[in-house]
Order: C-alpha cells, then structure tokens, then sequence
C-alpha cells in the first residue's frame, strides 16, 4: 500500500467488525419484503435502494455481569 497509507486502518477495520458482530449480537434483523428484490446503482459506490429491514431487540440469552 506505500508509506502513506493511513496507521489507524487497521484498527478502524476491527472496530467495523467488532460493532457489526454486537449489532447482530443484540438485535435481530429481517428483510421486510422477501418478494421484492433491492436494487443497486454501481458507479463509483455500490448503492444498495428500496433495501429495507425490520430490526428488533433480540431476547436477552447471557449474562452482563459476566463479561
């Protein structure tokens, strides 16, 4: 990647993985509309439309005081 590569990088990558394994962790998502698929507009960015999800608090199965 050459010297001028950002140091915090890989860092801020185990963050991104750390948060999306918690988010899963402590809640449950489901794609509101099976039928329909979503729609992606690809120039520079993939960008994901009419994508949506139903997000819910998942039931608590451990104990925080143990962590």
């Amino acid at each position: 990647m050459g010297s001028r590569t950002c140091i915090g990088k890989n860092i801020a990558l185990v963050e991104m993985n750390k948060w999306i394994a918690q988010f899963f962790r402590h809640f449950d998502a489901e794609i509101v509309n099976k039928e329909k698929p979503y729609k992606i507009r690809s120039f520079w960015f993939a960008i994901q439309e009419e994508f949506y999800i139903r997000i819910r608090n998942r039931e608590k199965s451990w104990d925080d005081s143990k962590m």
